[in-house]
């Protein structure tokens, strides 16, 4: 079995060191084309199972 493991792209409150929890902050513009970039990288990946988180920032990797 074969595991690939992925973080959010970042958000304004990554970039202010703060510490987000499950608060629920959405991803910016830097985060935005890490996600995009990541779908590029994974394109060719095969998944049988595909977990995630429920918050906007995961959402919208998600969505890409």
């Amino acid at each position: 079995m074969k595991l690939l493991v992925t973080m959010h792209g970042q958000t304004d409150w990554n970039v202010e060191k703060r510490i987000q929890g499950r608060t629920d902050i959405e991803l910016n513009n830097k985060g935005i084309e890490q996600a995009y970039q990541t779908k590029e990288n994974l394109n060719n990946e095969k998944a049988d199972l595909i977990i995630c988180s429920s918050l906007k920032e995961q959402n919208r990797q998600q969505i890409l």
